[in-house]
């Protein structure tokens, strides 16, 4: 009977990390949505203002999602909750980084001086926000996996 209550046991904690895993994918939702506002790879054609406003709108989007990923729910598996841990870390660092970023970003006209402080923010933390990008990117594959 020892094994039985073993792997009933076995069973509810699996059972519970998966919900953990579903909640983390359910609270991932906002950030990733904001984060597919960044342009990854190199799109050509953008020069001059474009440059200024490109900068500041993927500066408001880390912003948000550094916002909404600083705040997960920690997680009882070990290895998912280091992820989450890095992600965590991150998120709050370049949040706080881009605090110039804290605005809306219209399109009109030329690029006033704070979508310019925004943008220098973001250019400033480039290496910083792949950083983020690279490690969310890992969190969700490995939750995917799960």
């Amino acid at each position: 009977m020892k094994w039985l209550a073993l792997a009933l046991l076995l069973l509810s904690c699996n059972r519970e990390q998966r919900a953990q895993h579903e909640a983390l994918a359910q609270e991932l939702r906002p950030a990733a949505a904001e984060l597919c506002k960044i342009q990854r790879g190199e799109g050509g054609g953008c020069f001059g203002d474009c440059v200024i406003w490109s900068a500041a709108q993927e500066g408001v989007a880390l912003r948000k999602a550094g916002a909404t990923l600083s705040q997960l729910a920690k997680i009882a598996d070990p290895d998912t909750e280091r992820m989450l841990a890095d992600v965590r870390s991150r998120a709050r660092s370049l949040h706080a980084a881009l605090s110039a970023c804290d605005l809306q970003v219209e399109r009109t006209g030329k690029p006033g001086d704070d979508v310019k402080r925004c943008a220098q923010a973001r250019q400033a933390h480039s290496k910083e926000s792949w950083a983020l990008l690279k490690a969310v990117d890992t969190l969700e594959a490995s939750t995917e996996e799960r």
